[in-house]
């Protein structure tokens, strides 16, 4: 089965009733990089891609089709305040998640910099940086 970046990946644990659902953030060959989409404060994690892969055949783990975060919407229907808002909160975001970033931004060292300079550069606290980082 394959994997794509953005996929999410739900995780069955030891007992069954707990499940993780994790969105594939970066991806090679060898690794990708998931996070908890619903931790309340999620951090990226380094996982094989053959791990991933095994789960998946061994039904350990699962696709989840329906995204709980993804929403199309045309720009003719988001007020023009909010698209503002959006393009702005981009605007941070980009900064930090660019592709030459990938896949450095996934370490916590790195990344700390990055949202450090993107704080400085666009006068925005670090609680801010990492709301708009979970919602794009």
């Amino acid at each position: 089965m394959s994997i794509l970046v953005n996929d999410i990946i739900v995780f069955s644990s030891l007992d069954k009733d707990e499940k993780t659902f994790e969105r594939v953030l970066w991806m090679d060959e060898w690794v990708t990089f998931t996070i908890d989409i619903f931790a309340e404060k999620p951090v990226p994690v380094m996982r094989r891609l053959k791990d991933i892969e095994e789960d998946l055949e061994n039904k350990v783990a699962f696709k989840c089709v329906d995204d709980p975060y993804m929403k199309f919407l045309n720009d003719s229907e988001i007020k023009g305040k909010d698209i503002k808002i959006r393009d702005q909160r981009w605007e941070i975001v980009k900064s930090i998640a660019i592709a030459e970033n990938e896949p450095a931004i996934y370490h916590d060292h790195i990344r700390k910099d990055l949202i450090k300079n993107a704080m400085e550069q666009h006068h925005v606290t670090n609680k801010s940086v990492w709301k708009f980082l979970r919602q794009y």
